[in-house]
C-alpha cells in the first residue's frame, strides 16, 4: 500500500494591492479610483450597472413566473407535474411565456456578468479575498436558472398544446362530480 497523497497546500493569504498595483490597474482600466471603485460615466461602471440591471430584470421575471405558478389552480388528475405541481391546460399556456421570459432574462444576466468577470478579473481579484469567486457564483447560478426555466417553458408549451388536462377535464374532480 502506498501512503495517502498529501493535501495540497492552502492558497496564499490575500494581500491588499500595493499603491503601484492600484496605479497599474487604474492605467489598464480607466474609471477606477484609488479604492478600486467604479467611477460614473466610465465603461467599467456602465458594464457593472448593465449586469446589475439585468440581474434585477431576471429576479423580477423569475418572481413573476413563481407567483403566477403559485396561484394557478391545480387539477385533480394525473397530468404530468412541472416543478412539482400540476397545471391546467390554460395554466400551462399562461406559464410558458413567463418561463421563457425568466429563462431569457437569466441568460442575459449570466452572460453580462460573465463578460464583466472576464474583462475585469484583475480588478475583482485585487478588491479582496474571494471577491472574484463571489462574483462568479451568481453568473453560474444565472446560467442554471436559464436552463431550468427553458426546461419549464418547453414542458408548459408541450403540455399546453397537448391539452394535458383535456380541455373540459381541466375542471377539478369535485366540480365534475357536482356537475358544474
Amino acid at each position: 500500500m502506498s501512503a495517502p497523497t498529501p493535501a495540497p497546500p492552502p492558497p496564499a493569504p490575500w494581500k491588499p494591492p500595493t499603491r503601484a498595483e492600484v496605479n497599474a490597474l487604474k492605467r489598464r482600466f480607466t474609471g477606477l479610483n484609488d479604492n478600486l471603485t467604479y467611477q460614473e460615466g466610465h465603461t467599467i461602471q456602465r458594464d457593472y450597472t448593465g449586469y446589475k440591471d439585468a440581474q434585477r430584470v431576471s429576479e423580477l421575471a423569475i418572481a413573476a413566473y413563481r407567483e403566477s405558478a403559485r396561484v394557478q389552480p391545480e387539477p385533480n388528475d394525473k397530468t404530468p407535474k412541472v416543478g412539482g405541481k400540476r397545471f391546467t391546460t390554460e395554466g400551462h399556456k399562461t406559464l410558458a411565456p413567463l418561463a421563457a421570459a425568466a429563462s431569457t432574462a437569466a441568460e442575459t444576466h449570466g452572460d453580462l456578468r460573465d463578460n464583466f468577470n472576464t474583462n475585469y478579473k484583475p480588478v475583482l481579484e485585487a478588491k479582496g479575498p474571494n471577491f472574484y469567486e463571489n462574483h462568479a457564483k451568481p453568473a453560474r447560478q444565472a446560467h442554471l436558472d436559464a436552463r431550468k426555466y427553458a426546461r419549464k417553458q418547453q414542458q408548459h408549451e408541450t403540455l399546453g398544446r397537448a391539452g394535458s388536462s383535456g380541455g373540459a377535464a381541466s375542471t377539478s374532480s369535485s366540480q365534475r362530480r357536482a356537475g358544474t
